[in-house]
């Protein structure tokens, strides 16, 4: 069933495009943490270049992407790039380790994740499954993980941006991969379009 409100009101990426196009300098968000703002204008232009570091790890349109980070700017840039370019976000709990960090990744099948540089040790910790490059963030990629390639943060600030999804995304395509809570055993897998999220 088609929405009813315009994809530019639902759609992540078309909605970047719209507020950078109507209030390019009017700021977005501000970040304590860093002492960084972003304007509408810059953070279309940070989305699109996360999303072309994405592709540049052979990230396609309906592929998860792992998400373990806290709050803030580099969780941001990692939404709005995996977004940006038609990918799933699958952010994941800070706290997960062992079994329920083995859980998410297999539910996700997620070939790529975004992981702060705190939380890496326990991917050593875990099968892996399909995960094969981790994206780190707030530090050095360090250690050894059989299997897995490592990558610095800057991978997600290319000189060059991603295009947009063609086609174009839609209400109903997927947005994110959203872990239920598993107070009754292990969480769940919850698939969400834009339509949902919005």
């Amino acid at each position: 069933m088609p929405a009813t409100l315009p994809a530019d009101r639902i759609v992540l990426n078309a909605t970047l495009h719209r507020h950078a196009r109507e209030r390019p300098e009017a700021l977005f968000a501000s970040f304590p943490d860093c002492a960084t703002k972003w304007t509408y204008a810059e953070t279309l232009v940070v989305a699109q270049q996360a999303g072309a570091g994405l592709q540049s790890l052979g990230v396609q349109r309906g592929d998860r992407v792992l998400c373990w980070l806290p709050n803030g700017a580099s969780f941001l840039r990692a939404w709005f790039g995996a977004n940006y370019i038609g990918a799933v976000h699958a952010p994941c709990n800070l706290s997960w380790r062992g079994r329920l960090l083995e859980n998410a990744l297999a539910l996700s099948g997620a070939r790529v994740a975004i992981v702060h540089a705190e939380l890496l040790p326990r991917l050593a910790e875990v099968d892996c499954h399909a995960l094969r490059d981790v994206i780190v963030v707030g530090g050095e990629p360090m250690g050894v993980f059989p299997g897995l390639h490592l990558h610095p943060a800057t991978i997600l600030e290319p000189a060059g941006l991603a295009p947009e999804a063609d086609p174009l995304l839609q209400a109903w395509d997927e947005m994110q991969l959203l872990f239920t809570s598993g107070t009754t055993g292990a969480s769940k897998g919850a698939i969400c379009s834009y339509a949902h999220m919005t």
